[in-house]
Parts: structure tokens; sequence; C-alpha cells
């Protein structure tokens, strides 16, 4: 699988070599980007509460995901590993 090498992947690549855990380089993938939890909120009709819980890894749900991996522009595998994290 080829992945778009963009500065959002870049980051989250360089964030996973020093170990950080997938939790904590999603909330600074958000505070590069300045794309909030209501803004994700609003992007994917989720409730902003909903939005935290899965991106704190609290709570799975694939579509939503799916939809913060592409607001992102990052491909779901790295932003969500295993699908729970």
């Amino acid at each position: 699988m080829t992945i778009e090498v963009n500065r959002n992947v870049q980051t989250i690549i360089s964030l996973k070599a020093i170990a950080w855990p997938p939790e904590r380089y999603r909330k600074a993938l958000s505070a590069l980007t300045g794309i909030t939890h209501p803004e994700l909120a609003k992007m994917t009709g989720a409730s902003r509460s909903f939005v935290t819980l899965v991106m704190s890894g609290r709570r799975q749900s694939p579509k939503l995901q799916t939809q913060i991996s592409e607001a992102f522009q990052v491909p779901e595998e790295l932003m969500f590993p295993d699908g729970n994290n």
C-alpha cells in the first residue's frame, strides 16, 4: 500500500517513532492543524462529546474514525492503529 506523505502524515510518523500513544499524536495533530473537536463534530455530524471520546480512544466508531481521518488527510490505519486506539 502506498501512503501519500503530507505534513500531517509526517507528524504522525515522527511521533510514532518516539513511541507516543495514538491519543497523544491525535491531540498534537489537532493542535497543529487547528481543527478543533467542535469543528470535527460539525464536519462529521457527530456530537462534540462523541468526537472527544473517539479521539481519546475511549470509544470506537469505524464510521467516525474514517471521517476524522479524512478531515486530517491521514490514512485511517495511521490515525487509528488497530481500529480502536
